[in-house]
């Protein structure tokens, strides 16, 4: 299935450097539109909102996009996810590997991102609804983890639950309050290893993923 907006967008994330087929085929048969919230203040233009809500699409994809593509997911792994949102990177997600656990804190977020992941008939999602802050140790090891929220203090129990080699993403806060995307590497000895600063984020407004 293909979306007109969504075929846009792949010539976009094309134009900053993401190349991968896989992604830009993941990107184009999942519907941004299924996952979007309808925060817009009825003061504001028009033109403002197809603005605003155009911007608001392209930079969410292109960030799942650059997720996706730093994490190099193969059709055989398994990843979780701390932190669902609506559930348009968790459905990203299942485009690209095996298997996707994920586990939101809120229960709205919860009914709604399974209500998506059902439409859309994504049936490699396994998921459930609580602090997701140690992990889901039955369902260990994974190859990837991605926590949507800031950490600045990595739970050691979910670092265990990662394979050796495999990759961790989570947002961190520096010293002058930017929220910065950090791409960690897991070693033989269940150590992290910081690989490099992906981007800055801003997660706290960022709900759609």
């Amino acid at each position: 299935m293909n979306y007109k907006n969504n075929l846009e967008l792949s010539i976009y994330l094309r134009s900053f450097g993401i190349f991968d087929t896989n992604i830009i085929s993941a990107i184009e048969e999942i519907p941004f539109e299924f996952f979007k919230t309808r925060n817009i203040n009825k003061n504001v233009s028009k033109k403002q909102i197809f603005k605003n809500k155009f911007d608001k699409q392209f930079n969410d994809v292109y960030l799942a996009a650059v997720i996706a593509q730093k994490f190099q997911l193969k059709s055989n792994e398994k990843i979780l996810e701390i932190g669902t949102g609506s559930g348009y990177l968790t459905a990203i997600f299942s485009r690209l590997c095996r298997k996707v656990y994920t586990i939101e804190k809120f229960k709205t977020l919860y009914v709604l991102a399974n209500n998506n992941f059902k439409k859309l008939k994504l049936t490699n999602i396994k998921s459930k609804c609580e602090d997701g802050f140690n992990g889901w140790k039955e369902e260990s090891p994974f190859d990837k983890i991605f926590v949507s929220f800031v950490v600045n203090q990595i739970n050691d129990n979910l670092i265990k639950q990662i394979n050796c080699n495999g990759k961790f993403i989570s947002p961190k806060l520096s010293s002058s309050g930017v929220q910065i995307l950090q791409l960690f590497k897991v070693d033989k000895n269940k150590s992290l290893s910081k690989i490099e600063d992906i981007c800055e984020v801003n997660f706290d407004s960022f709900k759609t993923l």
